[in-house]
């Protein structure tokens, strides 16, 4: 909750000089982090090289088009978060699970 409202405050009430693209990257690098230290922990990087000989083209679409609904998806959720309040957020976010 109180991430959400410091969310709303720095997007609405006292908006950071960050463009949108900016903050998906940093909204996305912060939670690459973690990621990141997974990776390490299960060692998944000696796997990729015989993984990402076996897609096929249309497995590489389906990424491709994966990964850009994740940016649309990040995009329309900072400027929803910017245009309503905090708690019309989170009831949104909840109903949208």
């Amino acid at each position: 909750v109180l991430e959400r409202l410091l969310q709303r405050y720095l997007l609405a009430q006292n908006p950071v000089d960050i463009s949108k693209p900016g903050m998906m990257l940093l909204n996305n690098g912060c939670g690459l982090l973690p990621n990141l230290l997974l990776l390490a922990l299960y060692q998944e990087p000696p796997e990729w090289s015989q993984r990402f000989s076996d897609i096929s083209s249309m497995g590489w679409l389906m990424i491709v088009l994966s990964c850009l609904n994740g940016v649309a998806i990040s995009y329309a959720g900072l400027r929803v978060q910017q245009l309503v309040t905090a708690t019309t957020f989170m009831v949104l976010t909840n109903v949208n699970k």
